[in-house]
């Protein structure tokens, strides 16, 4: 498991993708990735909501233990910004580690989080001693569970040197790796904030905004772990209103047969055939005459009264 080596150790990189449920997670594995992101923007847009501190930590430990049932691949989940408090972010981390986490990402955002990619909104930080001390708590209480600290701080306005400020804290407070976030406006600051912090810890990235950007130059920038967050998500909504506007259309499900595959393959990958050869089939149930011959009184028949014996009386 690359991805969980470089947690400890920072050396090659590792690719994940960003998914929001289980066949998600099944063909990502298929395709060679090495971590699965569990998105809270993906599991939020699944259920056609804003990514807003929405969805609870409840369904995304729900979520998540459908991903790590259909995967064995390391999974990070998104656990926003902790959901605002010291008890709930710890709480998050108890359930997703019995749920299947790796690892969990939390972010310094203030609740209710925005999106980093929303345009026009007001942003406001955790205080960074308020987050390294909920950084600190889970640390000591939910050893088993990886910690990557997100700090929002490039998207925020604040400038190289306060990311800088807040991954070290983080880092120092118990964070096994570091998570910078960037906007398009924000990428020399990203690079810079990179080249400061290259070597010291493993460090994560989303490389959302810098889509040109090969995962090899992203790692020579200082990037341990790369995401390809909401690609997924994006691809499954472009691809699906493609193809039911054709079918719409067209009102015959052979004019779109070039847009998704056959049942077989549905089938090969839901592990059906594994599935039918491994549990036993049930029994076919008897026709009443076979049942009367081998003596099997058929069903709602009473009980043949033993020889020299009144019958028994049908109830009432």
């Amino acid at each position: 498991m690359a991805a969980m080596r470089l947690l400890e150790t920072p050396g090659d990189y590792a690719i994940g993708v960003g998914v929001h449920s289980a066949i998600t997670a099944r063909i990502a594995e298929r395709t060679g990735f090495d971590v699965l992101w569990l998105s809270g923007l993906e599991v939020s847009a699944e259920r056609a909501l804003p990514d807003l501190n929405v969805i609870t930590l409840t369904e995304m430990a729900g979520e998540l233990r459908e991903v790590a049932r259909a995967s064995s691949l390391p999974v990070f989940v998104d656990g926003d910004n902790g959901y605002g408090s010291d008890e709930l972010m710890l709480r998050a981390a108890c359930m997703f580690a019995e749920s299947g986490a790796t690892a969990m990402c939390v972010e310094d955002n203030e609740f209710p989080k925005r999106n980093s990619f929303y345009r026009g909104v007001g942003r406001s930080l955790e205080d960074v001693r308020v987050f390294a001390r909920r950084i600190e708590l889970v640390r000591g209480r939910v050893p088993q569970l990886k910690l990557i600290a997100r700090t929002e701080a490039l998207v925020a306005g604040l400038g190289p040197d306060e990311a800088v400020i807040r991954a070290r804290a983080y880092v120092d407070a118990g964070a096994d790796a570091v998570f910078i976030q960037t906007i398009t406006s924000t990428v020399g600051e990203f690079e810079l904030v990179l080249e400061r912090l290259r070597g010291t810890i493993p460090i994560m990235v989303t490389p959302t905004k810098m889509p040109g950007v090969l995962a090899a130059d992203l790692h020579q920038m200082g990037a341990d772990v790369i995401i390809y967050s909401s690609v997924v998500m994006r691809t499954v909504i472009a691809s699906l209103e493609r193809c039911l506007s054709d079918l719409r259309r067209a009102e015959r499900p052979s004019a779109v047969f070039d847009q998704m595959p056959p049942l077989e393959a549905l089938f090969e990958l839901t592990s059906t055939h594994h599935r039918l050869a491994t549990v036993p089939a049930p029994a076919r149930p008897q026709p009443p005459s076979a049942a009367a011959g081998r003596g099997v009184a058929p069903a709602g028949a009473l009980p043949r009264a033993a020889p020299g014996t009144r019958p028994p009386a049908r109830p009432s």
